[in-house]
């Protein structure tokens, strides 16, 4: 203790007890360590979706598609950035160099339009031929009578040509129509081929994806 010359009560120089230290270090540790674990939490969750982001961008860069040598599709969380006007041209092109009547099937591609339909328009009745073809029927009212039995000679003529054109039109009518619809069910198959599998269950899980199985229009 020290001599107090000034008069006032005198004091005593104090320590921390022991216990005291001790719980003043603990709770400096805990509040060291809860910052300590906050951060490495955070850093491990960052790092974490990181790494999925990553793994999704591979998952979608290692994936080839049905067809090697088309683009692939994929959802926005494998992908964000995606060209679908690449990707059009890329499977409307293959469909010119691979597919029958691909002029057809090409309507689904470019214009979204059903080549079922378009094809159905076309189909060859006696007048389109004619116009297609420019042939006219002679009118075998008028004229001399050596004139009128000339026209419809000719006229007797030209009917039996168009019922033969007619033939040989609904033939190749009937395979184009044939080949329309096994075309969009192709068509299906090659856009669902380069599309990943997390796409595909996108897709599946549309409300009216049943109602539209192979329809290619609806699925582009």
């Amino acid at each position: 203790m020290t001599t107090n010359t000034t008069g006032t009560t005198p004091t005593a120089n104090t320590a921390p007890t022991p216990d005291r230290a001790a719980s003043s270090n603990t709770n400096a540790n805990d509040s060291s360590s809860s910052g300590n674990g906050g951060r490495s939490t955070r850093r491990f969750n960052g790092n974490r979706n990181r790494r999925t982001f990553r793994g999704a961008a591979d998952n979608l860069r290692n994936f080839k598609g049905e067809i090697e040598s088309l683009p692939v599709l994929g959802t926005k969380a494998e992908r964000s950035s995606q060209d679908f006007s690449k990707f059009t041209k890329a499977i409307h092109n293959h469909v010119l160099a691979n597919f029958a009547y691909p002029k057809d099937i090409s309507f689904a591609i470019k214009d979204h339009k059903d080549p079922v339909r378009i094809v159905a328009q076309d189909i060859p009745t006696k007048q389109k031929l004619m116009k297609e073809n420019y042939l006219e029927l002679k009118d075998d009212k008028i004229g001399t009578d050596e004139e009128k039995q000339q026209a419809a000679a000719y006229n007797e003529d030209l009917e039996e040509t168009i019922d033969y054109m007619r033939k040989a039109a609904f033939t190749e009518f009937n395979k184009r129509k044939t080949a329309a619809n096994s075309n969009m069910a192709a068509l299906w198959g090659i856009i669902m081929g380069q599309c990943s599998s997390s796409l595909q269950q996108h897709l599946k899980a549309e409300d009216d994806y049943e109602g539209h199985l192979y329809d290619s229009v609806w699925l582009l």
